[in-house]
Order: C-alpha cells, then sequence, then structure tokens
C-alpha cells in the first residue's frame, strides 16, 4: 500500500501542476531568503521564492512575487497544461509553451511562448506563435510579433506589433530594444 502512494505521489505535481509524461520528481522550492548562485535544472516543477543567480531550465516554473531570477527562465515547451508564471522578476528572457506574467510581474529579457497573457511589465520584446492576451494593467517595451492578440483598454504597447502566421517567424529579439529600467 505504501509503495502504491508513493508511486502516485512522483506523478502528481502538487498544486494541481501536471508534470511532463515520464517526469519523477515533484516540486522543487528556492524558499525565500534562499538564494542560489548558478544554474538551477530540475526533471520537475520548480517554485522560486528566493533568488536564483543563474538560468532556471525546468519542465515548468513559478517565481513567485518574493522571487527573483537573475538570467534565463526556460521550461519545456513539450510540458502540456503548464504556465510558467512570472509574478516576481526575471532579469533575463522566458521561454515555454505557456508563460502568465500577473501584475506586479516582471520580466526584462522578452518572452519567447506558444500562448502568453500579460498583465505585469515585459520588456525586451515578446514572439508569440500563438495568442497574445495584453491586459489593462500590462505594459510591454519591445516589438511584439504574434500570430493572434487580445488587448484591453488601458494596456501598453511602446514598440512595433507585427500579427499574422508569418510574424512570429523572426524572434522579438531582432528588434526589441530592451531598456531594463527598474519597474
Amino acid at each position: 500500500m505504501l509503495g502504491k502512494n508513493k508511486e502516485a505521489q512522483a506523478t502528481t505535481a502538487p498544486a494541481g501542476r501536471p508534470q511532463a509524461a515520464g517526469a519523477t520528481t515533484g516540486t522543487s522550492l528556492v524558499g525565500q531568503g534562499m538564494t542560489i548562485d548558478g544554474s538551477c535544472r530540475s526533471e520537475g516543477f520548480v517554485k522560486i521564492e528566493g533568488k536564483v543567480s543563474g538560468d532556471v531550465a525546468s519542465n515548468g516554473a513559478e517565481v513567485a512575487k518574493s522571487g527573483q531570477v537573475e538570467g534565463d527562465v526556460v521550461a519545456s515547451p513539450s510540458t502540456k497544461g503548464v504556465v510558467v508564471t512570472v509574478g516576481g522578476r526575471v532579469k533575463g528572457r522566458v521561454r515555454a509553451g505557456s508563460v502568465l506574467v500577473p501584475d506586479g510581474g516582471v520580466v526584462l529579457g522578452g518572452i519567447e511562448a506558444d500562448e502568453v497573457t500579460v498583465h505585469g511589465r515585459v520588456e525586451g520584446g515578446l514572439t508569440v506563435s500563438g495568442r497574445l492576451a495584453i491586459a489593462s494593467t500590462a505594459v510591454i517595451v519591445g516589438d511584439v510579433r504574434t500570430e493572434r492578440l487580445t488587448m484591453e483598454e488601458g494596456g501598453q504597447v511602446n514598440g512595433t506589433i507585427l500579427m499574422g502566421k508569418q510574424a512570429p517567424a523572426k524572434s522579438a529579439a531582432d528588434g526589441a530594444r530592451p531598456t531594463h529600467s527598474a519597474a
């Protein structure tokens, strides 16, 4: 009986976060007050409440409001149903299948994803192969390339917007002008 429980726990991520097929690890936590000097790699989900001075590569990630990453956040794009959430601060690029930047979240190196929803601030541009949703509280500094776009009144884009099937073919970083200013 105990073996079955351990097996079930190993394939189900906490808080309803699905894991990639074949993943055998749960959630790794960088807690508040904790600092990691160097890059992190995980086969599971990573929640960052502290600080990582380096890149983060995983099958899914959440940068909490108290969290900070001084590098890129890269999640496997094949991980279905997992949204990379940046509620804190990322001083690099975010690459994933799906990305959410809630109000108060900041990405300073741009985003490359299939789907993106922005309520916070993104500098460095966005390349979105599917749908980009810009909320009324969003501020985007840099060029945007997306196939589809929804934008609420009040949302800001300070850059060029290119839309359609060919728009995401060129990286937003090619034309982006990141300012890396404090949010």
